[in-house]
């Protein structure tokens, strides 16, 4: 694919008091290997005690105006799945990334997967395993996924067709909401 032809995605990134790392992932998204032009983000922060909210707010600020990124902050009082389903509300384009706000993926990795899916209508959501690697000083790192059941929304890439047939996530889940929804899905 080329820059011309690769299609709008909207990345969602629900948060909470991650002020300890949460610069570390606006640096991620501002060295994506992805026209930015391309690229709606979309912040749900559930309200956090720490400086979070403040960073992600002044960082949108000024990402709007430096890469012409469309940036959204919400602040809601939810759990994860609520928190995905209001991206879900605010999906523009083709695809929605969930992009968890502890994670730091290769900058080529959204436009893989991207590829990936383009080429091969079938596949209606594409994640990314996670490892543990003490030497990036954070806790998972996405690398190249596999044929499963059932992905983690810690970076993982949705059709919104999908959305349209399946729905959204079970917001009375506090854990599993992820494999209930690939369930449906598959």
């Amino acid at each position: 694919m080329t820059r011309n032809t690769l299609p709008l995605v909207t990345i969602c990134i629900p948060t909470k008091n991650r002020a300890w790392f949460i610069g570390k992932v606006l640096h991620a998204i501002e060295n994506i290997d992805y026209p930015k032009h391309l690229v709606k983000i979309v912040f749900v922060d559930d309200y956090s005690t720490d400086d979070t909210f403040e960073i992600i707010s002044e960082w949108a600020s000024n990402a709007s105006k430096k890469y012409s990124m469309k940036v959204e902050v919400i602040r809601a009082k939810t759990n994860i799945p609520q928190a995905r389903n209001i991206c879900i509300e605010h999906l523009e384009g083709k695809y929605l990334l969930f992009w968890d706000s502890d994670i730091i993926p290769p900058s080529d990795l959204l436009k893989t997967m991207i590829e990936i899916m383009e080429q091969n209508l079938s596949i209606g959501v594409i994640g990314a395993d996670y490892i543990y690697d003490r030497s990036l000083q954070v806790k998972y790192e996405p690398i190249a996924s596999k044929e499963t059941s059932a992905v983690y929304m810690g970076f993982a890439l949705i059709r919104r067709e999908v959305f349209e047939k399946v729905g959204g996530f079970n917001e009375f889940l506090s854990i599993g909401e992820d494999t209930e929804f690939c369930i449906r899905v598959k």
